[in-house]
C-alpha cells in the first residue's frame, strides 16, 4: 500500500502554536491538495521538508502559484478531486505526464490558470469543452499528444492567448475562428492533417512573430492577407500542396528571417520585395519556381553580429539567371537538381535556354546523340545537326558549379529537312545585318506576296510578328530591337508559297 504523507510544517501548524519562523509557509488548501497529489502521483515530493522547497512547486504569499514538473521522468498516476482547490495556481507544466488518455476535468477548474502546457501526455480523443473556462490563458501547449477530432470553435474565445500549439497531433477541419485571437504572437498547427485552404482570418493576427503550419494537406493559394502580419519573424508553410505565385504582399513582411516555403507547388518567381529581408533562412526548395534569383540579401551586419543567409533552391525550374550571383555572395547555398529545360526547334535549328546572356560566357553546352556525346560548344546554345539521331544536351556553368542543365530530347531526321531546307528556301536568300546587332537589324529578302516575320527567344517566346506584302526582287524590313536583351534571337520568315528560313541575331 503506498504511504500516505502529511507534509510536516502543516501537521505543525494544525497541532502546536509556533513562532514566525515556523509558520507554514503554504495556505492548508493547498497544501492538502499537494499532499493528494503526492500520493496519487509517483513524484515522490519529501513532505517533511516545506513545500516550497518540493521540486518544480513555486510559492508565492503562502500560495501555490506554478507547477513545472515538465523535467520529472516518467511522471504517472492520476489527478485528484482536491487539484481543483489550487485555486491561485497560474503556471501548469505537465509535459510527458502520463495521467490517462484524458485531460483531467479538474484542470477546467483552475480559471486562474495563465499558462497551461499538456505537451506529449498521450492524450486521445477530443479537446473537452472544460478547457473552454480558462479564459485567463495566454499559453496553451497541446503538442505532441493523439488528439483526432477538429479543433473546437471555443478556443477562438479564448482572447487572452498569446502563444498556442496544437502541433504534432491529428487535428483537422476549419480553424477561421483561431483568426479572433488577435493577442496571439506564436500559432503552431504543423504535423496535423489540416486540409482546405489556409483561412484568410490568420490575415487578422497582426501580433504573430511565429506562424507554424507545416506537415498539413493544405491546398490552393497562400493568402495575400498574409502580408498584414508585419511582426512575423518565422513563417513555415512547408510540406503541403499550395500552389500559385508567392504573394508579392509576403515582401511587406521586412521582419521575416525564417521563411519555409519548400516542398509545395509554387510556381512563379520570387517577388522582388524580398531584397528588403534580412533572412537567416529562406527555404524555396521542391517547388516549381523559375526566373531570376539575384534581388536577395546575402549578408549583413547587426547588433554586433555577422549574418549571412541560407538560401535553399533545390529542385525547381531555375537555370543560371543569377546563379552566378548567388554562388559568389551566398555562401550557405543549395540550387542543384533544377527541373529539364525545354529543347526548341526551328527549321533545322536546335536550341535551349539557359538564363540569358550575363552567363552564357561561362556556360558549355554538351550536346548528346543517341545518348553518346557528339558536340562540345561554348557560349553558344544553338546547334544544326548533321546526322538522325535523338539529341539532348547538358549545360554546365564554370563558376555555378552546383547546377547541371539537363534538356528534353527531341528526335531528328536530317534527310527530311534537308529536302524541306532546299524547296523552302529556293530563291528566297534572307539575310540580316548588322549581325550582332545593338539597336538595330536589317531582314533582307528575295519573295513575292504575302510573307511573315516572327522574331523568337530562346525560351520559344514570340517576341515579334511581322506581316506584309513583298514585291518581286529584293526586298527589306527594318527591325527594333533596342528594347531587347543582349543574347540569341531566332528570325523565321515564311512567305505565301510557304518557303521558310530562319537566321540567327545575337542581340548585344
Amino acid at each position: 500500500m503506498k504511504k500516505i504523507f502529511t507534509p510536516f510544517f502543516l501537521f505543525a501548524a494544525l497541532t502546536i502554536s509556533k513562532p514566525d519562523s515556523l509558520k507554514a509557509q503554504v495556505n492548508v488548501q493547498d497544501s492538502l491538495a499537494l499532499v493528494d497529489f503526492n500520493n496519487s502521483t509517483n513524484v515522490n515530493w519529501q513532505t517533511n521538508t516545506p513545500v516550497s522547497t518540493w521540486f518544480g512547486i513555486t510559492v508565492t504569499d503562502n500560495k501555490v502559484t506554478a507547477i513545472d514538473l515538465s523535467n520529472f521522468r516518467d511522471l504517472a498516476g492520476s489527478i485528484p478531486a482536491s487539484f481543483s482547490n489550487l485555486s491561485n495556481l497560474s503556471d501548469l507544466n505537465l509535459f510527458g505526464a502520463n495521467f490517462g488518455d484524458s485531460i483531467s476535468p479538474e484542470i477546467g477548474n483552475l480559471t486562474n490558470l495563465t499558462r497551461l502546457c499538456l505537451s506529449n501526455c498521450n492524450l486521445k480523443g477530443t479537446i473537452p469543452s472544460f478547457l473552454g473556462n480558462l479564459v485567463n490563458l495566454n499559453f496553451l501547449d497541446l503538442s505532441e499528444n493523439h488528439f483526432k477530432a477538429n479543433v473546437p470553435s471555443f478556443l477562438g474565445n479564448l482572447i487572452n492567448l498569446t502563444n498556442l500549439n496544437l502541433s504534432l497531433n491529428d487535428f483537422w477541419g476549419n480553424t477561421s475562428f483561431l483568426g479572433n485571437l488577435t493577442n496571439l504572437t506564436s500559432l503552431n498547427l504543423g504535423y496535423n492533417k489540416f486540409g482546405g485552404k489556409i483561412p484568410p482570418e490568420f490575415g487578422n493576427l497582426v501580433n504573430l512573430a511565429y506562424l507554424d503550419i507545416d506537415h498539413n494537406n493544405l491546398v490552393g493559394k497562400i493568402p495575400p492577407e498574409f502580408g498584414n502580419l508585419i511582426k512575423l519573424t518565422y513563417l513555415n508553410l512547408s510540406y503541403n500542396n499550395l500552389v500559385g505565385k508567392i504573394p508579392l504582399k509576403l515582401g511587406k513582411l521586412i521582419n521575416l528571417e525564417q521563411l519555409y516555403l519548400n516542398n509545395n507547388q509554387l510556381t512563379g518567381s520570387i517577388p522582388d520585395g524580398f531584397q528588403k529581408n534580412y533572412f537567416i533562412t529562406l527555404n524555396l526548395s521542391d517547388n516549381q519556381l523559375s526566373g531570376n534569383v539575384i534581388q536577395l540579401r546575402p549578408s549583413w551586419y547587426r547588433d554586433g553580429g555577422y549574418y549571412s543567409t541560407e538560401l535553399l533552391l533545390v529542385n525547381n525550374k531555375f537555370t543560371f539567371a543569377g546563379m552566378m550571383y548567388v554562388q559568389r555572395y551566398f555562401k550557405n547555398s543549395f540550387y542543384y537538381g533544377q527541373a529539364n529545360i525545354p529543347m526548341h526547334r526551328n527549321e533545322n535549328i536546335l536550341s535551349v535556354y539557359t538564363g540569358g546572356s550575363d552567363q552564357l560566357a561561362y556556360d558549355t553546352f554538351k550536346w548528346y546523340k543517341n545518348g553518346e556525346l557528339y558536340q562540345t560548344k561554348i557560349a553558344d546554345s544553338t546547334f544544326t545537326p548533321t546526322e538522325n539521331g535523338s539529341y539532348n544536351v547538358i549545360v554546365i556553368n564554370s563558376i555555378a558549379k552546383q547546377l547541371r542543365l539537363h534538356s528534353d530530347t527531341i528526335n531528328y531526321v536530317v534527310a527530311d529537312d534537308l529536302i524541306a531546307s532546299q524547296i523552302n528556301n529556293e530563291n528566297l536568300l534572307v539575310s540580316v545585318y548588322p549581325n550582332p546587332a545593338k539597336t538595330n537589324a536589317t531582314v533582307s529578302f528575295n519573295a513575292e506576296g504575302r510573307y511573315t516575320l516572327t522574331i523568337i527567344d530562346l525560351s520559344g517566346n514570340i517576341l515579334q510578328t511581322r506581316t506584309g506584302v513583298a514585291n518581286k526582287g529584293a526586298n527589306s524590313i527594318q527591325l527594333d530591337v533596342s528594347n531587347y536583351a543582349s543574347g540569341m534571337y531566332l528570325i523565321t520568315i515564311i512567305d505565301e508559297k510557304n518557303r521558310k528560313q530562319t537566321l540567327r541575331l545575337d542581340k548585344e
